[in-house]
């Protein structure tokens, strides 16, 4: 598997982000809240902690760049959003990608294979 190690994003936040919507709603003032995890990560990143999570060989991810790695669609070179929102209005921190990569790998049956 080749992925591009060159543009990171930010990982929406599988089950968290209503349980924060919620709190913005009745605690926050107006404003662009962004509800995805904390940190950046790349398409290689988030391979190589699924493999590494389901037991399989995390060096079987190899880096490409995204020129090498043809999308259909242009991605942008750094697409993480921030919290600022979040920490300025006083609500607690969105938590790392790593840790909710995890709880999702927690919750789902995912085997090397």
């Amino acid at each position: 598997v080749a992925l591009a190690k060159d543009s990171p994003f930010a990982l929406l936040q599988v089950g968290w982000p209503p349980r924060h919507i919620d709190v913005v709603q009745r605690n926050a003032p107006g404003g662009t809240y962004h509800a995805t995890a904390a940190g950046a990560a790349t398409w290689y990143d988030l391979a190589r902690t699924v493999f590494a999570g389901v037991g399989a060989d995390p060096d079987r991810v190899r880096s490409t760049t995204s020129r090498e790695f043809i999308r259909p669609a242009p991605r942008p070179a750094w697409s993480v959003l921030g919290h600022d929102g979040w920490a300025s209005a006083g609500l607690p921190p969105m938590r790392d990608w790593r840790e909710a990569v995890a709880e999702a790998m927690s919750t789902t049956r995912i085997t090397a294979g």
